[in-house]
Parts: structure tokens; sequence; C-alpha cells
């Protein structure tokens, strides 16, 4: 009835290679999200820097 036998426990070193290679990728997500606003912000600013006027 099993289709398969049951898979084996990788070892730690292979266990601790693939985490590390996950927390990498999802921290490059994570930091390519933080940063698009801020890039796309400088992209679609006007040439001239406009700036707040007080008249008293």
């Amino acid at each position: 009835m099993f289709l398969g036998q049951i898979p084996r426990r990788p070892s730690k070193e292979a266990a601790y290679k693939q985490l590390r290679s996950h927390l990498i990728v999802m921290a490059s997500c994570v930091a390519v999200i933080r940063a698009a606003p801020y890039i796309l912000h400088f992209l679609t600013r006007d040439g001239d820097v406009q700036e707040l006027k007080l008249e008293l």
C-alpha cells in the first residue's frame, strides 16, 4: 500500500546547507521589497526639487 520506502532523514550538514540557502533567498526577497519604494520614489521624482516655503 505504501508508494515507496520511507525517506531517510538528511544529514545535519545537508540540512544546514539547505537552510542557509533558503534563508539567503528569503533575506534577499525582504531586502528587495523594503528597498523598492525608495528606489521608485527616487526614479519618479521631478528634476527640480520642490521645497516647502513658509510665509509669515
